[in-house]
């Protein structure tokens, strides 16, 4: 039985080995294009492992499924694109639809509003993978997208700013509105995460490896980190 749990830094060496197995078709399909090594190594490399969610499917210590959810900000709204990679051997079992599945959920408690999954109009798996949780397809020529809105209701436009240090911090720019701005200092680089008021603080942790996917809450990876109120 596979183990899912969040991934992180530490995992970097499995998340290459995993993307470089994929074959020429699965890494075109993955990637919206066909793609070389070292383009999958840049990739790794520029994952914000303090700001993304991932969640690996692991066999012992073999990572052999990934989603990958990228986070940003869209007109003043957070919203997260995901990318799914399965193993060839291990398809049609139910695997990426968990995984898809665990990215959805985890977006929803940070509070992302909406979230994509892009992929080839000829990926007919992906579109049904998709169509199977609940996506509303759109199609552009050779590209498609999958939209989930996962977080309904009046949202809060969001915006950020830098202060001398570089540093982002993420304000509501609604004037009722109330939440928190996590701005997060993780080894990926600096990165923000916006909580409602609602939200539950969880205490600062040493940066460490990735508890399981049951054990993930508000806060992940956090090595220090500061809060501001809009």
């Amino acid at each position: 039985m596979e183990l899912l749990m969040m991934l992180d830094s530490t995992h970097r060496e499995q998340l290459t080995a995993h993307l470089l197995a994929l074959n020429r078709e699965d890494r075109a399909d993955r990637f919206i294009g066909t793609v070389n090594d070292d383009y999958v190594q840049r990739y790794v490399n520029g994952i914000g492992y303090a700001r993304d969610v991932l969640i690996g499917a692991l066999q012992e210590r073999r990572l052999i499924a990934l989603a990958h959810a990228a986070m940003y900000l869209e007109h003043g709204e957070l919203v997260s694109e995901v990318g799914v990679s399965v193993e060839s051997n291990l398809r049609r079992n139910g695997l990426g639809k968990r995984l898809l599945h665990a990215a959805i959920d985890a977006a929803k408690r940070f509070n992302v509003r909406r979230v994509y999954v892009i992929f080839r109009t000829g990926n007919a798996a992906m579109a049904a993978l998709t169509r199977s949780v609940g996506g509303r397809i759109n199609r552009q020529g050779t590209e498609s997208s999958a939209v989930f809105e996962i977080n309904g209701g009046p949202h809060l436009p969001l915006r950020t700013t830098r202060n001398f240090q570089g540093a982002e911090a993420l304000h509501a720019t609604h004037p009722r509105e109330r939440g928190r701005a996590l701005l997060v200092h993780g080894a990926g680089g600096d990165s923000y995460q916006w909580l409602p008021s609602s939200q539950p603080i969880m205490p600062i942790t040493q940066h460490d490896r990735a508890p399981p996917l049951a054990q993930v809450r508000v806060s992940r990876w956090l090595r220090t980190c500061c809060w501001f109120r809009p």
